[in-house]
């Protein structure tokens, strides 16, 4: 069975819970989770899901997501992939590489730079341009580990329901950082009010009067944790007075479980190394366009430098060929043409635009060429902190 016998389109609305189900089968979802999904979708989202066919036989689907990635203290929007499902009658058929490969190639003509997701098969996105480039950690701590204690800022707790303070903190937080989602509605809505949870804890961190944090969390007396969806410290008093609030529940409960980094800058704060990387799931994001990514995201104010690139992909034709890169201002300008002087493949961009891999690391294992000069300019331009984020979609 060849490609060509594939289409990737829209659905119609009646054909919702038949997609919902192929892919729910593939991802082993069970049936109240299936039925969350197709009550949600039918709500809100449907339009956005594509389905691929044989014939006129769907055999499988996905949702493509609207959102936007922090970068440089700029926002680059994204295509977010998410709830791949093939039937399993025709996997290995190339079905789910001609759908990923289709939506990309519908994101690049709506404009959108970049695409993201959080891959079940790392080696089928990596046929379509995709690569690791942000970091996704769980992060445990015993409790009695925490021994910071500070208590100069007031916990109070929250009982807001549009959290208009906590989503203005957020893009405070995440603007500063680098890959950080952000969140759209749907996001934001699946956080403060899970349908499978009930409301979350809430608290807002004052500092001096001035809101300067929160912590959104729930408590498991079963499991003994404590569990942090998503978290915010605009100085260290605030860190340490969330770390000291984390640690007083120690009486009941063990641990407290992290999402994010290993490198998250809260957890630095602690006099011993006493947290544990427990799962490691990284996300995955293709340059849709090279031109769109560059110019959409911000760089340091204090570089001023230019660098030639030579780029491949395979799937974008525009992406092709060479690039002169400048940097100035916080800004980049794009131009083709240039000497080509660092050679590299789509996949590889994709981590030296986020900085998740230097071009010294991606010299050593051979996925980045060029002389010295103009790796330690593109090193330059790309650096920053290290991408991560909190949000699984």
């Amino acid at each position: 069975m060849t490609s060509k016998k594939f289409k990737v389109t829209p659905i119609i609305l009646k054909e919702l819970e038949q997609v919902i189900g192929i892919v729910a089968d593939a991802l082993v979802i069970p049936e109240e989770g299936r039925k969350r999904i197709i009550k949600v979708m039918k709500r809100d989202g449907w339009k956005s899901i594509r389905a691929v066919r044989s014939g006129n036989k769907i055999v499988g689907g996905s949702l493509i997501m609207d959102f936007g990635h922090f970068f440089g203290g700029s926002v680059v929007r994204s295509a977010g992939i998410t709830l791949v499902g093939i039937s399993p009658e025709y996997r290995r058929t190339g079905a789910c590489k001609f759908m990923v490969d289709e939506i990309i190639r519908e994101t690049h003509k709506k404009g959108i730079p970049i695409s993201t997701l959080f891959p079940a098969n790392a080696s089928l996105y990596r046929k379509s341009g995709f690569e690791f480039a942000l970091e996704w950690a769980r992060t445990e701590i015993d409790l009695d580990e925490i021994s910071v204690r500070n208590m100069d800022c007031e916990m109070v707790k929250y009982e807001g329901k549009k959290a208009t303070e906590i989503k203005k903190l957020y893009r405070k937080y995440a603007l500063q950082m680098n890959g950080g989602i952000d969140r759209p509605d749907s996001l934001w809505k699946r956080l403060l009010h899970p349908s499978w949870l009930g409301n979350p804890v809430k608290f807002l961190v004052k500092n001096n009067g001035k809101v300067t944090g929160y912590i959104i969390y729930k408590t498991s007396r079963d499991e003994r944790e404590l569990t942090v969806f998503d978290y915010a410290a605009l100085d260290r008093d605030t860190a340490e007075r969330l770390l000291t609030f984390i640690a007083d529940h120690s009486s009941q409960l063990k641990k407290a479980v992290f999402y994010g980094c290993e490198d998250d800058p809260m957890l630095q704060l602690l006099p011993e190394m006493a947290y544990e990387i427990k799962k490691r799931f990284d996300c995955m994001l293709r340059v849709v366009s090279v031109p769109g990514a560059l110019m959409s995201r911000g760089y340091s104010k204090v570089i001023d430098a230019e660098c030639h690139f030579d780029i491949t992909d395979d799937l974008i034709a525009e992406n092709n060929g060479k690039f002169l890169i400048g940097v100035k201002n916080g800004k980049a300008h794009v131009e083709r043409g240039g000497r080509g002087d660092v050679r590299i493949d789509i996949r590889s961009f994709a981590q030296l635009f986020t900085g998740y891999r230097s071009p010294i690391e991606l010299q050593l294992i051979g996925r980045i060429e060029g002389p010295s000069e103009e790796l330690e300019k593109a090193g330059a331009i790309f650096s920053g902190p290290k991408p991560w984020l909190r949000d699984i979609f």
